[in-house]
C-alpha cells in the first residue's frame, strides 16, 4: 500500500485519513520535528505533508523513500530547495487557498489603521473617552497612493478592492512586467519609487534571501513622513527594531501587522505599547473557507503525484 506521513496535524486528521484510504493510500501521523523520529515514521512513505518542519540536507538524506513533500500552506522558507532537488524530492505548496482571506484581512487592517478604530474602541471601553482631538485624523483612500510590494495572487486581490475606493495603486515586483501590471489596473515601479511615493505600503512578498528585511533603515528613510505600513506576509520582511524606532519617532504614522519576526513575540514587546499599531496573531488566512480549500489543495498535490498527473504547484 502507498504511504504518506503527515507532520502538519497535531492529531489525526480524520478528513485526510478517510480521503486517502478511499484512494488506497495509508496515512500515518507524527507530531514531532525530531529528524530521527521523522525518519523512523517515514519508512516506506513516498510523500510527506508538513507545516513548520525544517527540511535540511541532513533530513532529506535520512528519507530515501521520499519523492514529494507538500506544504500545508504557502511559504516554503523552512525547506532547503537545493537539497530537495539534489535528493530528487518534489516540493509543492498550496498557493491559492487563502488569497482572498489574506487580502480581505489586509484591507481590514488598512482601514482599521486609517480610521484608528482599535484606539477609539479601546478608549470607549476602558474610559468612556469620546475625545478625538488627540488622535490622528482619518484620510480618504481615494486621495492616497497605495504601494504593494510583491504582486502575486494576494496582492492582485488587494488591488481589486482598493481600486474600488479610488486609490492610486503602484506595485513593485521584479517578476511582473509593466504590461501585466497595466492589465491589472496598476502601475509597476521600482522599489525606490514605491517607497518615495506611497502613502500606504502593503508588504506581500514571499520570504527569500533577497526579500528578508526588504524594509530596513534605508527603506524607511525613503518613505514619506507619516506613511503607514501593513504586513500580512512574513515577519522578517521588515526589520522590526527599525520599524519600532520609526513608529516611536513619528517618522511613520502607523503600522498594522499580522506577522512578526518571532512568533509569538515576547510579553514585553514594544508593539504592545504603541497606540499607532494594530496587531493580529498571524490569522489573516484563517477562515472556514480557507481551511476547507487548504485541505483540498494539499491532498490534491499528493494525489496528483500518486496518479501520475503534472504537479501544478511544484516549486522545483
Amino acid at each position: 500500500m502507498k504511504r504518506i506521513l503527515d507532520l502538519a496535524s497535531e492529531k489525526e486528521n480524520i478528513n485526510y485519513k478517510r480521503f486517502f484510504l478511499e484512494k488506497g493510500i495509508e496515512i500515518v501521523f507524527l507530531n514531532s520535528n525530531d529528524e530521527d523520529a521523522i525518519a523512523e515514521a517515514a519508512k516506506g512513505a513516498e510523500a510527506i505533508i508538513f507545516a513548520a518542519t525544517r527540511f535540511t540536507d541532513s533530513l532529506f538524506s535520512k528519507l530515501p523513500d521520499l519523492k514529494i513533500i507538500s506544504r500545508r500552506g504557502i511559504g516554503i522558507d523552512t525547506v532547503d530547495m537545493d537539497a530537495a532537488t539534489k535528493h530528487g524530492v518534489k516540493v509543492c505548496n498550496c498557493p491559492s487557498y487563502g488569497a482572498k482571506d489574506v487580502a480581505q484581512h489586509t484591507i481590514a487592517l488598512m482601514l482599521s489603521l486609517i480610521h484608528r478604530i482599535p484606539t477609539y474602541d479601546s478608549r470607549l471601553k476602558q474610559d468612556n473617552n469620546w475625545r478625538c482631538a488627540d488622535v490622528p485624523m482619518a484620510c480618504r483612500l481615494c486621495e492616497k497612493t497605495v504601494g504593494i510590494i510583491g504582486f502575486g495572487r494576494i496582492s492582485r486581490e488587494i488591488a481589486k478592492v482598493i481600486s474600488a475606493f479610488g486609490a492610486k495603486i503602484i506595485v513593485y515586483d521584479p517578476y511582473v512586467s509593466k504590461e501585466d501590471a497595466e492589465n491589472q489596473g496598476v502601475t509597476s515601479v521600482t522599489l525606490d519609487e514605491l517607497l518615495v511615493n506611497a502613502d500606504i505600503i502593503s508588504v506581500n512578498a514571499p520570504l527569500t534571501k533577497s526579500t528578508r528585511h526588504i524594509i530596513d533603515k534605508e527603506a524607511i528613510k525613503k518613505m514619506r513622513d507619516g506613511a503607514l505600513i501593513i504586513n500580512t506576509s512574513r515577519g522578517p520582511l521588515i526589520d522590526e527594531n527599525v520599524l519600532i524606532e520609526a513608529l516611536e519617532s513619528g517618522k511613520l504614522g502607523g503600522a498594522a501587522l499580522d506577522v512578526f519576526e518571532n512568533e509569538p513575540f515576547e510579553n514585553d514587546s514594544k508593539f504592545r505599547k504603541l497606540e499607532n499599531v494594530v496587531l493580529t496573531p498571524h490569522v489573516a488566512w484563517h477562515s472556514a473557507e480557507a481551511i476547507r480549500d487548504l485541505d483540498i489543495e494539499v491532498t490534491q498535490n499528493i494525489i496528483d503525484y500518486f496518479e501520475g498527473r503534472p504537479l501544478k504547484n511544484a516549486l522545483n
